[in-house]
């Protein structure tokens, strides 16, 4: 039996597929296009909005201390809440999660910081009530990314800045959505991926920008980790899978690399054992 099945695989590796896959564009449930052109899914990258421009080096007032909102304390949520203890001219207003305890929780990091206590909001409708507010200058987002799209959306209406935990949105059309919207009321909105703000970074920018190493033509990035045990990873409600959750990193080093150079994407990858 053993024999039999290497036998059928090495054949499907020679021809490169046991069955033939359609080039016929197709559209999934958050109306992403895509489509198979040979072997490799290829996304349809959507047109900006009418009258849309770049939002790149929008520059806002500099604010001396800004009261900051989060929204999302599940996974990445409470980690976030513990960082912005250590930032100067900060100050952590309200915590809020779909599960109170979870929000509560959260106030063991303001304490150990010798800062005052938050407000606490939750339920279904707890970041209505937390945008209400006007103490609050940016809301971070942490929750799901199949929520990002709504929540940033509530966030921006109620005249708050944001900081978006990835992925940013589930496709490309609810970002140049919030792009728009964050322009028409003249507020940031951002990804929070971690990876653009360590210090390697300028230190690739550099090695880059002097040459040494020449002109910059392509970037092959590779992510492992195990993530398989999580919940959301495998719920396509939650806009779960490989690609939002691991596969965003890689795509931004790229285009953190090439920048506005970037091109084509291929994305592979792996169900490890």
């Amino acid at each position: 039996m053993k024999i039999t099945n290497f036998l059928a695989l090495g054949i499907c590796l020679l021809f490169g597929s046991c069955t033939m896959q359609k080039s016929t564009v197709q559209v999934n449930d958050k109306g992403t296009e895509w489509e198979w052109n040979k072997g490799t899914i290829v996304v349809k990258t959507p047109e900006r909005l009418a009258g849309q421009e770049s939002v790149i080096g929008l520059a806002l007032p500099k604010m001396e201390v800004v009261r900051v909102g989060f929204v999302g304390l599940g996974m990445r949520g409470p980690g976030a809440v513990s960082r912005f203890t250590y930032i100067p001219g900060t100050q952590i207003v309200a915590l809020c999660d779909y599960e109170k305890e979870r929000a509560e929780k959260c106030q063991k990091y303001l304490k150990e910081a010798s800062l005052p206590k938050a407000a606490v909001y939750s339920g279904e409708k707890g970041y209505e009530e937390l945008c209400k507010r006007d103490d609050i200058d940016l809301v971070y987002i942490a929750t799901p990314h199949s929520h990002h799209y709504l929540h940033a959306k509530m966030c921006l209406e109620a005249g708050k800045n944001v900081l978006c935990e990835k992925a940013f949105t589930v496709n490309a059309d609810q970002a140049r959505k919030l792009f728009a919207l964050a322009k028409e009321k003249n507020l940031l909105i951002t990804e929070a991926i971690w990876t653009r703000y360590m210090p390697s970074r300028k230190m690739i920018d550099d090695i880059i920008s002097s040459g040494v190493i020449g002109e910059v033509t392509a970037v092959t990035a590779n992510l492992n980790y195990a993530i398989s045990e999580v919940e959301r990873i495998r719920k396509p409600e939650l806009a779960g899978g490989a690609l939002l959750d691991v596969g965003v990193y890689t795509i931004n080093f790229a285009s953190m690399v090439l920048g506005d150079k970037l091109k084509d994407c291929l994305l592979y990858t792996s169900d490890a054992a």
